[in-house]
């Protein structure tokens, strides 16, 4: 039954990248005017639609990350990825309704976080890039570097 699946378990800080590519269909259905995205509170609206979840990409500076990542897109047997979170992995006040939506595309990646934070004076990176029509890019950082 489980001999299609595959767990690892990792440790590291958080970091991650999320994209979210945009055609122009999207931006006509969710009247999306890419000139008014200044903050990921912007983005809320849109973003909570599981559709457009299930299309954020999910990258990482992380070298262990982004190869677990990377075989998981690659082969067909699944890992099952345990990284245990060193650092702290809290949202920005804005980007409080972003927790959901990290967790189900970290999810949606066989990529299951466990917070440990013993090393909460460590920075968490994590990014919500929006690219859009004409080279539009627009990147903004949700992840709360208290320390």
């Amino acid at each position: 039954m489980f001999s299609n699946f595959l767990k690892v378990v990792a440790l590291g800080p958080i970091d991650f990248e999320l994209t979210l590519n945009l055609t122009e269909s999207d931006i006509r259905e969710f009247s999306i005017d890419l000139n008014k995205l200044k903050s990921i509170k912007d983005c809320e609206k849109f973003l909570q639609r599981k559709d457009i979840q299930e299309r954020i990409s999910l990258t990482s500076k992380n070298l262990t990350i982004n190869t677990l990542l990377f075989i998981n897109r690659a082969f067909k047997v699944k890992t099952f990825i345990e990284y245990i979170v060193l650092n702290n992995n809290e949202f920005t006040d804005e980007a409080k309704f972003m927790q959901g939506i990290f967790k189900n595309v970290t999810e949606q990646n066989f990529l299951f976080l466990i917070p440990y934070q013993c090393l909460e004076s460590l920075e968490n990176n994590l990014v919500l890039t929006i690219k859009g029509l004409n080279e539009f890019s627009r990147s903004f950082n949700f992840g709360n570097n208290y320390c």
